[in-house]
């Protein structure tokens, strides 16, 4: 991952570890006792599976919400960092690029989620667990096309594309959060704590925009504070590896604590910490590079393969259907990656260059 001409290794494995997490929480969730639990409540009880996966350090494999949240944070920092360090910024460019990244893919991983529907009936019965039970649709022609576009909301063909809903949105304030960003930059830390706090309140509220479009906004104060040369953040960066341990130890107390009030505020001040210190990290892993180059396809194709293998074999043979399911989606994010995503990428920088030379305008910095 390049971010003002510099690459940063520890983002491109941080990006890979949260998409992994997303896909072992998801297959989780095909245990009807786990699907059940994630909109009922999670047990209280230690004797039960649900409990050890919602209040323990395992929480981490368990946590697909959480890994989310880091997409968020890292996308406002990944995108705004060029925008921070540059004030020239050829926004037509940018648009045009941004838009072709974010959409050839989600409707390349609507057309697959299709496919498999047909290919591979849903039907569900409660037994199955609700986490089944809510990808047992038809396809409907409108519906896929809603699920596409996504800024009318997304239906239940591949659930990930919630997410992408806000990153669309955040890309086209863009111009908007780095104005802010600019003017919070000399109040870092103020600032950042303050959005989590009204993150935290969104989530209190239940309203969706208060909720997300904050944490984006996290990581341009963030960029900022990196174009500032913040000496605090500057330290946090340098001293990567105990600000990794100290943010992991506030996402255990946040487990411990994730019924109470506004605990948000605990988990956001982790993702916020993670995201810092892989700023520093420089990552050499050979498996963490391939995830994180083949992430955003990892997580456009991953759910229909586990749901359609799942409705396949039998929720009874889960072990199989990680199995296969799990060769599956490795073998499927490389084919994505090779034939939509990485053309669709090049595809946008052809058209990024072409629209900065019409409008003549080839000096103006593109995020």
């Amino acid at each position: 991952m390049k971010t003002g001409g510099v690459r940063l290794s520890g983002l491109d494995s941080l990006r890979g570890l949260a998409a992994l997490i997303v896909v072992l929480s998801h297959a989780l969730l095909l245990i009807p006792a786990l699907g059940n639990a994630a909109i009922t409540g999670h047990s209280t009880s230690p004797a039960n599976i649900s409990w050890w996966l919602a209040y323990t350090p395992l929480a981490l494999m368990y946590s697909g919400g959480i890994a989310v949240y880091v997409f968020f944070i890292l996308s406002g920092f990944v995108l705004s960092l060029p925008g921070s360090i540059h004030r020239l910024v050829d926004w037509a460019a940018y648009y045009s690029r941004r838009l072709i990244r974010l959409y050839l893919p989600v409707a390349g991983a609507v057309i697959f989620s299709v496919v498999l529907i047909l290919l591979v009936p849903r039907v569900s019965d409660e037994s199955m667990g609700w986490w089944m039970g809510v990808h047992a649709v038809e396809v409907y022609p409108l519906s896929a096309v809603r699920e596409a576009v996504l800024l009318f909301g997304t239906g239940r063909y591949n659930t990930v594309l919630w997410s992408l809903v806000w990153e669309v949105v955040f890309s086209l304030f863009l111009p908007l959060y780095l104005l802010v960003g600019r003017w919070l930059a000399n109040k870092l830390l103020l600032s950042t704590l303050g959005l989590i706090f009204l993150s935290a309140l969104g989530m209190h509220l239940a309203i969706s925009s208060l909720t997300y479009l904050p944490m984006f906004a996290i990581g341009v104060q963030l960029a900022a504070g990196v174009r500032m040369e913040d000496r605090r953040l500057s330290s946090v960066i340098h001293k990567w590896k105990r600000t990794l341990i100290f943010s992991l130890l506030i996402l255990f107390i946040y487990f411990l604590l994730r019924d109470i009030p506004f605990a948000l505020i605990l988990c956001l001040m982790s993702c916020t910490g993670i995201v810092a210190a892989c700023v520093g990290w420089q990552s050499e892993n050979g498996v963490l590079n391939w995830l994180g180059t083949r992430s955003f396809s990892l997580y456009l194709v991953h759910e229909p393969i586990l749901v359609t293998s799942a409705f396949l074999l039998g929720v009874s043979n889960l072990p199989w259907v990680w199995i296969l399911g799990g060769l599956l989606v490795v073998l499927v994010t490389e084919v994505f990656y090779r034939l939509v995503e990485s053309p669709s990428t090049v595809l946008s920088r052809t058209v990024g260059r072409t629209v900065r030379t019409i409008l003549g305008s080839r000096k103006a910095n593109v995020p």
